[in-house]
């Protein structure tokens, strides 16, 4: 009976990482569209970058607060999203951002 009573806390365990990790992932990608949508071409990818250093910090404080049999899954998680940052922010074009600074935009 308590290898039952386990397994039914891990699996609810499980379920509740990966509500993480796709509610992270479609904040991401929803900041994405929304930068795409609404701001200049030269701004979308250091913009998008911003979006998903902030995701990955929220992951690192889930992680913190998070019991010991999931942490690594999201610490991974918190990485990934840092790594996807910046690329995200060495994709993009620093002399369209310096033209747009200088046109005071």
């Amino acid at each position: 009976m308590a290898l039952n009573r386990d397994s039914e806390v891990s699996s609810a365990r499980w379920h509740g990482t990966a509500i993480a990790l796709t509610a992270t992932v479609v904040a991401a990608a929803a900041a994405f569209v929304t930068a795409l949508a609404l701001l200049p071409p030269a701004l979308v990818l250091p913009v998008t970058g911003a979006g998903l250093l902030a995701a990955a910090a929220t992951m690192a404080i889930i992680a913190w607060a998070s019991p010991f049999g999931v942490r690594l899954i999201f610490w991974d998680f918190a990485g990934l999203l840092a790594l996807f940052a910046l690329g995200a922010a060495l994709m993009g074009e620093p002399e369209q951002l310096a033209l747009i600074e200088r046109d005071g935009m």
